[in-house]
């Protein structure tokens, strides 16, 4: 969980409980979920979700997570949550020194959407991107005449 988001707890017994709530807010800043500065130049493939509870998203109206490098929101990979249970999506993002300032790769549940932005919905759950390191063969191989 990023730094930045505030918890507010769903009852005051005790501060925040197990089986409290937690309200992060509807902004994108406030929707941020995880990020993490990537050592290497990698390549993420897939987004595995397993969804517990899932609150105000549906066909119609889903939750949405991105998954991107900061500053390259663009290109961001999204899966639409929209029932509880387990779900992979296949994604192609990059996250490369080359595109932005650093190598951060971030995972929100940000609707970018400017018709039907569903950033108000919630979630309980447990995601997993996988990926493998870009790693490039350059000034490999002998040179010369046999």
């Amino acid at each position: 969980m990023a730094g930045n988001n505030l918890l507010v707890p769903g009852s005051d017994a005790g501060g925040v409980q197990i089986s409290d709530p937690v309200f992060l807010g509807t902004t994108e800043t406030s929707r941020l979920i995880y990020e993490v500065d990537l050592p290497v130049d990698f390549k993420l493939t897939s987004v595995g979700l397993k969804c517990f509870t899932l609150i105000d998203a549906n066909e119609a109206s889903p939750l949405i997570i991105r998954v991107y490098q900061d500053g390259a929101t663009t290109s961001a990979a999204t899966m639409e949550v929209t029932t509880t249970g387990y779900k992979t999506h296949t994604i192609y993002v990059e996250i490369k020194e080359s595109v932005g300032a650093t190598r951060r790769l971030k995972i929100d549940a940000w609707d970018p959407s400017t018709s039907n932005a569903n950033n108000s919905c919630a979630m309980t759950g447990m995601i997993t991107v996988n990926g493998e390191p870009l790693i490039t063969n350059s000034g490999a191989g002998a040179s010369g005449s046999a």
